[in-house]
């Protein structure tokens, strides 16, 4: 892993680890280990600490925005869909994987196709549309 993400506006303070960005096409690959102390586990859930579903998103949108398209910014245009199959615990590592898609046409949006991993298990699968900024 050669890169790390951190952004202030995250309410995730855990780093991402992003490999080098692949070509246009081909999968991009980030790791992340949900420390213990997380922030957002002290109200989710006291007593029963599970890592928010909206945290998994938003590691997927920092991977997506660190790794987008060669030579364009990026905005998130919107969610087109989420399917959580497993919880985050404090202590898992996660394994995300995003593969971009180019727009088929001039007024069509950028798309990420994301899974993301512990252990052997899927924790979600989602796909993302950017804008060009």
């Amino acid at each position: 892993m050669n890169s790390t993400i951190r952004t202030s506006v995250s309410p995730v303070t855990a780093p991402v680890r992003l490999d080098e960005p692949a070509e246009l096409g081909h999968p991009v690959r980030a790791e992340v280990d949900v420390a213990p102390e997380e922030p957002v586990f002290a109200g989710h859930y006291p007593g029963f600490p599970v890592f928010p579903g909206v945290c998994v998103l938003d590691l997927v949108h920092r991977t997506a925005v660190r790794a987008g398209p060669p030579g364009r910014g990026v905005r998130l245009n919107g969610v087109r869909s989420v399917k959580f199959g497993a919880a985050v615990y404090p202590g898992d590592h996660l394994t995300i994987e995003l593969r971009w898609t180019e727009p088929t046409g001039r007024e069509e949006p950028w798309s990420v196709s994301a899974s993301v991993h512990r252990a052997e298990l899927a924790v979600a699968n989602m796909r993302l549309s950017y804008r060009e900024e």
